[in-house]
């Protein structure tokens, strides 16, 4: 995909701007040709913020003070696209593009409570992951876009000791009661093996094959020092 930076796609107050819906149909059509492989790349680009072990300072807005030390969190700080901002561009052109974002962001939250929650054990809390509906806001990404990319994850990461709880402002939407606890349908397991599982699994002997490699140039090395 080759696109013009500063004419057709461009950043302007750390918000992402595009021409007009031919560079969005121009993306969309690109990401519609990927390959799995390529997808997964693709989300790999993509970077969060993330601070780790925040000590926690106050509750309820800060009305109330906390000083304890102990009481720590980890934040992921991302960004989805903001449809709503280009008011020059027609909305459903943008599912492509901020699909893909919305999962990878998604994605990288996950993993980020997984890297927590090993490094503290799985202990006092450490699995739990709270989710907002990033982007659902004055960004203007559909809720149902933004619960397709939650459901997606929690697919790929069924397996985990995550404890998801999804953040709600206000009122709880009614659409967010389908991401209640519940097993997965025959069809969406069948979804989640062609697009995330097979992947993963074509990775697996090239990822133990850099492992021996790695593992025999250690020896090898060693072995020369005596």
């Amino acid at each position: 995909l080759q696109l013009e930076l500063n004419k057709e796609v461009w950043y302007e107050n750390g918000y992402l701007f595009v021409a007009d819906d031919a560079v969005l149909c121009k993306i969309n059509t690109t990401i519609a040709g990927w390959s799995v492989a390529q997808r997964h790349t693709a989300k790999g680009l993509l970077r969060l913020g993330i601070s780790n072990d925040v000590q926690v300072t106050s509750t309820s807005f800060g009305a109330h003070q906390l000083r304890d030390p102990e009481q720590v969190v980890t934040q992921v700080f991302g960004s989805a696209c903001p449809i709503t901002y280009n008011h020059h561009t027609d909305p459903a052109n943008w599912e492509g593009l901020a699909r893909l974002v919305l999962e990878a962001s998604y994605e990288g939250a996950f993993w980020a409570s997984l890297h927590q929650s090993h490094k503290h054990n799985n202990e006092h809390g450490s699995n739990k992951l709270f989710l907002t509906l990033l982007g659902n806001g004055v960004f203007g990404n559909p809720t149902s876009w933004v619960i397709d990319a939650i459901k997606e994850t929690l697919l790929l990461f069924a397996t985990t000791s995550v404890d998801v709880y999804i953040v709600s402002y206000m009122s709880i939407l009614p659409e967010l009661h389908e991401l209640s606890r519940r097993d997965a349908t025959p069809e969406e397991v069948a979804e989640w093996q062609e697009k995330e599982l097979n992947w993963w699994a074509d990775k697996q002997l090239l990822v133990v094959a850099l492992a021996s490699i790695v593992q025999f140039s250690a020896l090898a090395f060693m072995l020369s020092t005596f």
